[in-house]
Protein backbone atom coordinates (compact mmCIF):
# COMPACT_ATOMS: atom_id res chain seq x y z
CA UNK A 1 0.00 0.00 0.00
CA UNK A 2 2.96 2.21 0.77
CA UNK A 3 4.32 1.66 -2.73
CA UNK A 4 1.27 2.61 -4.69
CA UNK A 5 1.08 5.75 -2.74
CA UNK A 6 4.23 6.71 -3.15
CA UNK A 7 4.14 5.62 -6.84
CA UNK A 8 1.42 8.32 -7.00
CA UNK A 9 2.59 11.04 -5.07
CA UNK A 10 6.10 10.59 -7.46
CA UNK A 11 4.23 10.56 -10.25
CA UNK A 12 1.88 13.24 -9.64
CA UNK A 13 5.32 15.35 -8.40
CA UNK A 14 7.30 14.40 -11.55
CA UNK A 15 4.23 15.32 -13.88
CA UNK A 16 4.24 19.01 -11.94
CA UNK A 17 7.99 19.20 -12.08
CA UNK A 18 7.42 18.60 -16.40
CA UNK A 19 4.85 20.89 -16.47
CA UNK A 20 6.51 23.67 -15.00
CA UNK A 21 9.54 23.04 -16.69
CA UNK A 22 8.08 23.33 -20.40
CA UNK A 23 6.28 26.31 -19.40
CA UNK A 24 9.13 27.81 -18.18
CA UNK A 25 11.86 27.06 -21.11
CA UNK A 26 8.66 27.80 -23.68
CA UNK A 27 7.82 31.10 -22.02
CA UNK A 28 11.93 31.86 -22.42
CA UNK A 29 11.81 31.48 -25.88
CA UNK A 30 8.94 33.75 -26.65
CA UNK A 31 9.62 37.18 -27.42
CA UNK A 32 7.33 39.94 -26.94
CA UNK A 33 6.30 41.79 -29.79
CA UNK A 34 4.36 44.80 -29.55
CA UNK A 35 2.64 44.87 -33.09
CA UNK A 36 1.03 41.54 -33.17
CA UNK A 37 -2.58 40.95 -33.02
CA UNK A 38 -4.65 39.86 -30.26
CA UNK A 39 -6.01 36.87 -32.45
CA UNK A 40 -2.11 35.69 -32.67
CA UNK A 41 -1.68 35.71 -29.11
CA UNK A 42 -4.82 33.56 -28.90
CA UNK A 43 -3.82 30.87 -31.39
CA UNK A 44 0.01 30.90 -29.57
CA UNK A 45 -1.61 30.65 -25.93
CA UNK A 46 -3.81 28.13 -27.23
CA UNK A 47 -0.97 25.96 -29.31
CA UNK A 48 1.18 26.40 -25.90
CA UNK A 49 -1.82 24.74 -23.51
CA UNK A 50 -1.89 21.76 -26.19
CA UNK A 51 1.79 21.84 -26.00
CA UNK A 52 1.99 21.40 -22.52
CA UNK A 53 -0.96 18.82 -21.99
CA UNK A 54 1.21 16.47 -24.50
CA UNK A 55 4.34 16.73 -22.97
CA UNK A 56 3.02 16.16 -19.51
CA UNK A 57 0.94 12.71 -20.65
CA UNK A 58 4.76 12.08 -22.29
CA UNK A 59 6.21 13.35 -19.41
CA UNK A 60 3.76 11.23 -17.08
CA UNK A 61 4.70 7.60 -19.02
CA UNK A 62 8.27 8.20 -18.89
CA UNK A 63 8.16 8.76 -15.03
CA UNK A 64 5.58 5.94 -14.96
CA UNK A 65 7.97 3.66 -16.81
CA UNK A 66 10.92 5.23 -14.55
CA UNK A 67 9.07 4.49 -11.55
CA UNK A 68 8.16 0.69 -12.61
CA UNK A 69 11.93 0.35 -13.01
CA UNK A 70 12.98 1.55 -9.96
CA UNK A 71 9.84 -0.62 -8.13
CA UNK A 72 11.62 -3.56 -10.02
CA UNK A 73 15.06 -2.78 -9.10
CA UNK A 74 14.04 -2.19 -5.61
CA UNK A 75 12.16 -5.58 -5.53
CA UNK A 76 15.00 -7.14 -7.01
CA UNK A 77 17.19 -6.15 -4.28
CA UNK A 78 14.74 -6.27 -1.38
CA UNK A 79 14.68 -9.97 -2.62
CA UNK A 80 18.28 -10.54 -3.02
CA UNK A 81 18.89 -8.91 0.60
CA UNK A 82 16.41 -11.33 1.80
CA UNK A 83 18.26 -14.54 -0.20
CA UNK A 84 21.28 -13.43 2.00
CA UNK A 85 19.49 -13.01 5.28
CA UNK A 86 18.19 -16.58 5.00
CA UNK A 87 21.56 -17.94 3.95
CA UNK A 88 23.07 -16.09 6.94
CA UNK A 89 20.63 -17.58 9.05
CA UNK A 90 20.97 -20.67 8.25
CA UNK A 91 25.33 -20.62 8.69
CA UNK A 92 24.28 -19.15 11.86
CA UNK A 93 21.98 -22.28 12.61
CA UNK A 94 24.23 -25.04 11.57
CA UNK A 95 26.81 -23.29 13.56
CA UNK A 96 24.76 -22.67 16.89
CA UNK A 97 24.16 -26.64 16.37
CA UNK A 98 28.31 -27.54 17.33
CA UNK A 99 29.14 -23.92 18.98
CA UNK A 100 27.79 -21.20 20.43
CA UNK A 101 28.78 -17.99 19.02
CA UNK A 102 29.53 -16.38 22.02
CA UNK A 103 31.70 -19.87 23.20
CA UNK A 104 33.81 -19.19 19.47
CA UNK A 105 34.28 -15.81 20.52
CA UNK A 106 35.45 -16.18 23.81
CA UNK A 107 37.77 -19.30 22.38
CA UNK A 108 38.95 -16.90 19.90
CA UNK A 109 39.60 -14.05 22.27
CA UNK A 110 41.38 -16.59 24.83
CA UNK A 111 43.85 -17.60 22.06
CA UNK A 112 44.60 -14.02 21.47
CA UNK A 113 42.75 -13.44 18.22
CA UNK A 114 40.72 -10.31 18.11
CA UNK A 115 36.95 -10.67 17.62
CA UNK A 116 36.22 -7.67 17.34
CA UNK A 117 36.93 -7.88 13.10
CA UNK A 118 34.93 -10.58 12.85
CA UNK A 119 30.59 -10.53 12.16
CA UNK A 120 28.48 -13.56 13.43
CA UNK A 121 28.07 -14.66 10.36
CA UNK A 122 32.04 -14.72 9.95
CA UNK A 123 32.61 -16.69 12.86
CA UNK A 124 30.01 -19.03 11.79
CA UNK A 125 31.35 -20.03 8.81
CA UNK A 126 34.53 -20.42 10.50
CA UNK A 127 33.09 -22.86 13.11
CA UNK A 128 31.38 -24.67 10.46
CA UNK A 129 34.44 -24.72 8.21
CA UNK A 130 36.40 -26.16 10.92
CA UNK A 131 33.70 -29.05 12.03
CA UNK A 132 33.08 -30.06 8.14
CA UNK A 133 37.13 -30.30 8.59
CA UNK A 134 37.16 -32.43 11.53
CA UNK A 135 39.40 -29.42 12.68
CA UNK A 136 40.14 -27.83 16.40
CA UNK A 137 38.36 -24.25 15.50
CA UNK A 138 41.06 -22.51 17.16
CA UNK A 139 43.55 -24.97 15.25
CA UNK A 140 41.51 -23.93 12.12
CA UNK A 141 41.28 -20.24 12.44
CA UNK A 142 45.37 -20.22 13.20
CA UNK A 143 45.65 -22.33 9.95
CA UNK A 144 43.80 -19.72 7.88
CA UNK A 145 46.32 -17.26 8.91
CA UNK A 146 44.03 -15.74 11.46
Amino acid sequence: MKKKTSLIFILALLSLLAVFLFLKIDGSKKTSNPKESSSKQVVTSTESSASSSLASESSSTSSQEESLTTIEASEAAESHFADEALEASQIKESAEEIMSLEEARLKMREAGIDDSNFGNVDVAKYINEAHDKGEDFISYLKDQGL
